[in-house]
């Protein structure tokens, strides 16, 4: 097992394998700035030989990847990228394309309005 010093731009988050095994994050230290957050923390990882696919999930949509800083012996950073996993429960995705609905009834009126 590798040991995983982090300083990452975020609150909270967990380290998830690629292969579903969630990891916990062992938080060492935390400085809050006007603009954002740096955290320390180091996570026990089991790689395997090759390549590995590591995970940082439930992480802030306004996280630099550029920011994020991962040392330890034995492995190397290969990249790094981010994507976003929205999850919406039925209510919240009906709600929003309702609200967008009603924006574009609405805009369509004024056009037709400005027209006539």
């Amino acid at each position: 097992m590798k040991k995983l010093p982090a300083v990452i731009i975020i609150l909270l988050f967990i380290i998830t394998a690629h292969n579903g095994v969630s990891n916990n994050l062992i938080i060492k230290k935390t400085t809050i700035y006007n603009e954002g957050a740096e955290i320390h923390g180091t996570a026990t990882l089991q790689l395997e030989e090759g390549r590995n696919e590591i995970e940082f999930k439930r992480l802030s949509p306004f996280l630099d990847p550029a920011t994020i800083q991962i040392s330890g012996q034995g492995f190397r950073v290969l990249s790094i990228s981010r994507g976003i996993d929205v999850q919406l429960d039925d209510k919240a995705y009906k709600d929003s394309v309702n609200m967008f609905q009603k924006k574009i009834d609405d805009l369509e009126l004024k056009i037709r309005e400005k027209n006539t």
